[in-house]
């Protein structure tokens, strides 16, 4: 089953209007003097069709924007390899293998990344379930007027509605900042296919590609750095997000 399908069956089910409103509908109709069977199949259709408006958004929701850059990034290593195949031996040929050996690395990078965009995704869906403005708004409007043995209670449930919004936040940044690294990356594969198959065409190999070539060997590298950033960035903030979450349990 699509993992998507299940989430999102998972949430509707927490979040338990649907549940109320077949209550409801069941209560309604026996009170209206209904058969007991009818006022259940009632209940049943409500609860039924409040799941599958819920359900059936997910489902159709377009793939993430990751898996694109990371299927052009793959067509891209492809290409390379193809051209690294068709160069004349020599210098230039060994050269374009490397580059199509180290592209071939960054695949697996962009896996990782991917992964990753995933998981702070499926934290964001549930995160943004939470109406946190609307809930500091009620514990505001109970503190100004909370006895004194109330307002330390109140005033810790600010705090950790505050820590959820800020953790909402850099889980957004963060995620954004990986989606844009991937598409550079896969962007920049794109390109030096275009480039390298351009030295190619014009040099046949020979001549002043070896120059142009290593300068694409830069490029190249230039990505990877990029890559490594962002894996790091990234364990940098899942570190920093586990710490108020420490906080919180004690």
């Amino acid at each position: 089953m699509d993992a998507r399908f299940v989430r999102a069956i998972r949430a509707e089910l927490r979040d338990r209007r649907g549940t109320v409103l077949g209550a409801l509908t069941l209560a309604g109709l026996l009170a209206v003097g209904a058969p007991v069977a009818l006022a259940l199949t009632g209940a049943l259709a409500v609860f039924g069709l409040r799941l599958v408006l819920a359900v059936v958004p997910a489902v159709r929701r377009s793939p993430r924007r990751t898996d694109e850059w990371s299927v052009r990034a793959e067509i891209a290593v492809r290409s390379l390899r193809e051209l690294s195949r068709r160069a004349k031996p020599g210098p230039v040929a060994e050269r374009c293998r490397s580059i199509a050996d180290g592209a071939s690395e960054t695949l697996g990078q962009l896996a990782e990344l991917a992964a990753h965009d995933a998981t702070v995704g499926a934290l964001l869906t549930d995160l943004e379930r939470v109406p946190l403005a609307e809930e500091r708004g009620a514990l505001e409007r109970e503190l100004r007027t909370a006895t004194s043995l109330d307002r330390a209670d109140l005033a810790r449930s600010l705090a950790t509605v505050d820590r959820q919004a800020a953790v909402r936040d850099q889980l957004i940044a963060g995620r954004r900042s990986l989606q844009r690294r991937m598409r550079t990356v896969a962007i920049g594969l794109e390109g030096l296919v275009a480039q390298l198959a351009q030295i190619l065409a014009l040099t046949g190999g020979i001549g002043s590609a070896d120059d142009r070539v290593a300068e694409l060997e830069g490029e190249l590298e230039a990505l990877r750095a990029g890559l490594d950033e962002t894996e790091a960035y990234g364990r940098l903030t899942i570190a920093s997000l586990a710490r108020p979450q420490e906080e919180v349990r004690t």
